[in-house]
C-alpha cells in the first residue's frame, strides 16, 4: 500500500511540475519600442494641445512637470509653413507662443521643425494617426534641456 500511495504522489507531483511548465511556457514579455506612425497619416492639419508633460535637470535640480489642461494649438500646412499658437505652464516656465514656423520630414517619425527665430525642435512622433499624435521633443528652458512629451488631437 505505501508503494501504490508513493505512486500517487510521485503521479500528483509530475502532474503539477508540468502544469506549471506548460503555463509558463510561451513568448516572454518585451517592452514595446519604436513608433507607431499610421499609413495613411498626414500632419497637415490643425493639431490642439490636450496634455504635455516635461522632465528635466533645471538648475542641478532633477524635474517632472504636467499640464493636463494645456490650450491651444499647431498647425502644419501642405507647403511646409505652420503657425502656432499656444499657451503652456511647464517646469516653473511660461512656454507660450505664438508664430510662424517651416517644418519638413527628417524621417518617418521625425520633425524638423524651424522656428522663426531659426531654432529647431526635433518632434519624434511617437504614435501617430489621422485623429492624434504623440510627440516627444528637447526644449531650453531656462539655460537647461528639458524633454517634453505632448498629445495633440484634431
Amino acid at each position: 500500500m505505501n508503494n501504490k500511495l508513493l505512486s500517487y504522489k510521485c503521479l500528483i507531483v509530475l502532474s503539477l511540475t508540468l502544469l506549471v511548465g506548460i503555463m509558463s511556457c510561451g513568448e516572454p514579455e518585451e517592452e514595446i519600442t519604436g513608433s507607431f506612425i499610421a499609413d495613411d497619416f498626414s500632419v497637415v492639419g490643425k493639431w490642439f494641445y490636450r496634455y504635455v508633460s516635461g522632465d528635466g535637470v533645471i538648475f542641478g535640480i532633477p524635474r517632472s512637470d504636467v499640464d493636463d489642461s494645456p490650450s491651444g494649438y499647431v498647425e502644419f500646412f501642405d507647403n511646409n509653413n505652420g503657425f502656432s499658437d499656444f499657451e503652456l505652464e511647464l517646469l516653473d516656465a511660461d512656454l507660450g507662443k505664438e508664430e510662424n514656423f517651416q517644418w519638413r520630414w527628417l524621417e518617418n517619425d521625425t520633425l524638423n521643425i524651424e522656428e522663426s527665430d531659426g531654432q529647431h525642435q526635433y518632434w519624434t512622433l511617437n504614435y501617430a494617426d489621422n485623429d492624434s499624435i504623440n510627440a516627444t521633443w528637447d526644449i531650453n528652458i531656462l539655460g537647461n534641456t528639458a524633454t517634453i512629451n505632448a498629445i495633440f488631437t484634431k
